[in-house]
């Protein structure tokens, strides 16, 4: 029978190099440090047989379907975040060698919860532990025939996904939870507000109609509290209004979806169309999407844009990051804009766009702007490695604005360059000779491949072995780096890669783009990009390169006794 196992106690290990990686905190280890243990094995006993061991324990893998709701993962993202990710493995008090599990273990542990009639289990012990630590006030009106309001949208003709409707029924009470506490805690700012006869100033005023918001998983029902301000009948007096910043007064949709809308047509579906296309996932005719909807988020695109640029980065910290400026030539205007465009690697392994905006050309002063502006927003740790082409002025500004961090040409960049400067009768066998000192397993074998290169083509194609030799060193940095990274690290292809497909759609819609709309075109663009790109190989050696562990030629070195009493 299932043995229930203590509260797992996060590792020391974890906790350091967690700490470390993330001096400000994440959003796990927060959920962490205030809330402690929140599920216990116990509460699922009745979900297995009476003979037998599962493999993982119920509340750890309890607690890791939240976090992989709240998150929005699949399973196979969310098995690769309790194996890869430092902060859930913080979260989920396992040790950073720990390999995790398999991703249909969550598929069939949900089972079970549904199975079991106990997928509200995890909301309710969720809200417990709130109320516990003083985070969530417990009131008396709130629904609690959960069971019929599941049994109810389980039917055919609204839904026939039980889990989704799980979802759908908990995300309505812990709305309403979160709403009710907002309002408490507005009329508890305003308790000293007080009428001329001692009487509260503000107080509750029941409820708004209940309305439909569209969300990621279908229309949630939904409705405001209302307060009322008593003293709006005085002259003179101002009215004190409450407005909710989670359900604002008019909101008919979530910000995700909303962020979905430009998405869609930037990717060349017209605006008449977005109900069709949306009908199979928000349900008939797809409602508050009309076109005339849709055609005034335009302005709320430059809003994001300006949001996304003053965004605080004081709790994240990038290990590597890749520079490029990529020039795009939009509608019929006489000069393309350069897109100067950071992407940054953070300690798990994942690639988010750092950096963005238009400069003039690759200037110094260009990247210095960008440089500074995203360390006077809270990135004050600088990342150990960058990687771009020799010919940005981002160079210089780098060594300016954060001088400790290392330096990698692109070797796709340096290649062109090469070659640029020989003949294409010389062309292929010379590429071939560059690949052999890129692909080389140690620095000493490509050093002696860049001598060999610079003997073979320096007599006929010198400035071609200068253009190679004067940045050999720059070239191999890699090599002082964990070899599970080297194909990362040796070019910005990250960067290329994405705007490739920027450059595509860019040509598509060329007679309808001004030089904004081609900003906010290639942001949006990359943003949604963001969303699909691979994490680093080797995402476990991360740790060791933020604590400054030594590698030498891919390798980490540890010093033996010996070497350590000389």
């Amino acid at each position: 029978m299932l043995c229930p196992q203590h509260p797992p106690i996060v590792p020391e290990e974890t906790r350091r190099v967690a700490r470390a990686a993330f001096p400000k905190g994440t959003l796990c280890l927060r959920i962490a440090d205030a809330l402690g243990p929140v599920y216990q094995d116990s509460q699922f006993m009745a979900l297995f047989p009476r003979r037998g061991q599962p493999a993982e324990a119920p509340g750890r893998l309890a607690l890791a379907v939240v976090l992989q709701f709240m998150e929005n993962l699949s399973d196979r993202e969310a098995a690769d975040a309790v194996r890869g990710r430092i902060d859930w493995k913080y979260v989920l008090g396992l040790a950073l060698t720990d390999p995790g599990f398999d991703h249909t273990v969550l598929s069939e542990f949900r089972t079970r919860l549904l199975a079991g009639d106990a997928g509200l289990l995890l909301l309710d012990s969720l809200l417990q532990r709130l109320q516990e630590q003083g985070l969530v006030k417990a009131r008396g009106r709130q629904r609690t025939d959960s069971t019929h309001t599941v049994v109810s949208l389980r039917q055919p003709d609204t839904i026939d996904d039980p889990l989704t409707a799980v979802l759908r029924s908990g995300a309505r009470r812990l709305l309403a939870q979160a709403i009710e506490a907002e309002a408490d805690a507005f009329l508890a700012a305003m308790k000293g507000e007080r009428l001329p006869d001692g009487r509260e100033r503000v107080v509750r005023h029941g409820h708004g109609p209940e309305r439909q918001v569209q969300t990621g998983i279908g229309p949630v029902e939904v409705q405001r509290p209302k307060l009322r301000d008593r003293a709006v009948s005085e002259a003179g007096a101002d009215r004190i209004r409450f407005t909710s910043a989670i359900l604002p007064r008019w909101s008919r949709r979530t910000r995700s979806l909303d962020a979905l809308l430009p998405i869609l047509y930037l990717r060349g579906v017209s605006m008449g169309d977005f109900q069709e296309a949306l009908g199979a996932l928000l349900g008939k005719e797809a409602p508050n999407l009309s076109p005339s909807v849709v055609a005034r988020l335009r302005g709320e695109w430059e809003a994001d844009y300006a949001r996304w640029q003053r965004r605080d980065l004081s709790a994240r910290r990038y290990v590597y990051i890749w520079a490029d400026g990529v020039y795009l030539q939009a509608r019929m205007e006489p000069q393309a804009e350069c897109m100067l465009v950071l992407i940054g690697a953070t300690p798990e392994g994942k690639k988010e766009l750092l950096g963005f905006q238009v400069g003039v050309r690759e200037s110094a002063q260009s990247w210095r702007e960008l440089l500074v502006d995203l360390k006077a927003r809270g990135l004050t740790i600088a990342p150990e490695l960058a990687t771009g082409d020799g010919a940005l002025g981002f160079w210089k500004a780098l060594d300016e604005v954060s001088p400790t961090t290392r330096h990698q040409r692109c070797t796709v960049h340096k290649t062109a360059n090469v070659l640029d400067k020989m003949p294409k009768s010389v062309q292929p066998a010379a590429k071939s000779d560059l690949r052999e000192i890129w692909a080389a397993p140690d620095r000493a074998t490509a050093e002696a491949a860049t001598a060999t290169f610079a003997e073979k083509y320096g007599a006929k194609y010198e400035k071609a072995v200068t253009c190679l030799v004067k940045d050999r060193d720059a070239l191999l940095t890699f090599y002082d780096f964990p070899a599970e990274h080297w194909d990362h690290l040796r070019t910005s292809n990250p960067i290329e890669s994405v705007f490739a497909t920027v450059r595509h759609r860019t040509v598509r819609t060329k007679g309808a783009l001004s030089q904004d709309t081609a900003r906010l075109m290639v942001f949006k663009l990359v943003m949604a990009a963001s969303k699909t790109w691979h994490k680093l190989k080797g995402e476990n050696q991360l740790p060791k390169v933020v604590q400054g562990v030594t590698f030498r030629n891919g390798v980490e070195v540890t010093n033996t006794p010996a070497q350590d009493a000389a």
